[in-house]
């Protein structure tokens, strides 16, 4: 037979776990003893308002140790005290303290206010500022976040975390498949924030020039990433068109890929490609040279549509500065 809780007791026993709950949110925002908690707060203020940082460090310190949800400037002042305690610091076991306690800072600072992205992306520029020796340190920060902070985090770490992967690459620290995959979150995590540059602000409150200089970072990010790739990862025709086709065929406009596809596929003589001659045909829109005319002209000779053909080779005489070209233009 089953037991019947009274619903007396199940209220009671919600009641008192609420209350926990409050209590523990309480002295995470004020610490057990909020009069003293607040007097470091106003402390660290003050001395922090002097920039008299070697002062501002032990009320901030009692608050960050006491009360770590008390307030986001916590983070904002904390981040600024300990870097400029840090850059001044000589002895080797208090500097290494205070980087210690700056990647606290950060790690909290994810854990009770969020955006990942960003904030892991910042400790890892900072780790890399101040020991850029130690670099699986920065990686794995880096890596977190990627893997944590969805579509905030910033422009600037795109770049410097795949040159890294690329150097363990090179050194034969990570594998192919390894490169790739980080390849693979970055440009996923790219195209959204392309797509949607400020994504924690309202549509209506976004200024016209904020998302479109935003777009222009990420898109500049793209094509960074984009390049080290073709530099050091793609060898042969097939992978062109394996990791960077369907990026082509998802936005058939995006110059950007288009033009990197077209550039490989010249390096890697990939010119028999059937995507090889879409490509041509619409660089010569954006830039009509004799020489890419004639090139093009050949490529639809080759394929027997000689309507085309003829087109292009009128298109390349045409623009051809010399006689002898326009005369081996108007031979062929």
């Amino acid at each position: 037979m089953k037991k019947i809780i009274p619903i007396t007791l199940v209220a009671l026993f919600s009641t008192m776990a609420f209350n926990a709950v409050a209590q523990i949110n309480k002295q995470c925002k004020y610490g057990k003893d909020s009069i003293k908690t607040l007097q470091n707060v106003s402390l660290t203020v003050e001395f922090f308002k002097q920039k008299n940082f070697d002062a501002a460090y032990t009320p901030w310190q009692y608050v960050f140790a006491n009360a770590p949800c008390n307030n986001e400037n916590l983070y904002i002042r904390g981040t600024q005290i300990v870097k400029a305690l840090y850059e001044k610091e000589t002895n080797p076991t208090r500097k290494q303290r205070l980087l210690d306690t700056l990647g606290l800072v950060y790690d909290n600072r994810v854990k009770y206010f969020g955006k990942a992205g960003l904030y892991y992306a910042q400790k890892a520029n900072d780790l890399q500022k101040y020991t850029p020796a130690n670099e699986t340190a920065v990686q794995e920060a880096y890596k977190m976040a990627f893997e944590k902070g969805a579509t905030d985090v910033p422009p600037f770490a795109y770049t410097p975390y795949f040159k890294m992967v690329l150097k363990d690459l090179s050194a034969a620290k990570k594998t192919r498949e390894e490169a790739l995959a980080v390849y693979t979150l970055l440009n996923q995590t790219l195209e959204k924030q392309i797509a949607n540059p400020l994504p924690d602000k309202a549509k209506d409150s976004v200024k016209y020039a904020d998302a479109s200089k935003k777009s222009s970072q990420f898109s500049a990010a793209q094509v960074a990433i984009d390049s080290d790739l073709a530099s050091s990862l793609v060898k042969t025709c097939e992978e062109i068109t394996q990791l960077f086709g369907p990026k082509y065929k998802a936005n058939p406009t995006d110059k950007g890929t288009r033009n990197l596809m077209y550039a490989l596929m010249v390096s890697k003589k990939c010119t028999d490609n059937p995507m090889f001659l879409e490509f041509a045909t619409k660089k010569y829109v954006d830039e009509p040279t004799a020489s890419l005319a004639y090139f093009i002209a050949r490529s639809y000779q080759k394929d027997k549509k000689y309507v085309e053909a003829e087109k292009y080779f009128g298109e390349a005489i045409a623009k051809a500065t010399n006689d002898s070209t326009k005369a081996q233009y108007d031979y062929d």
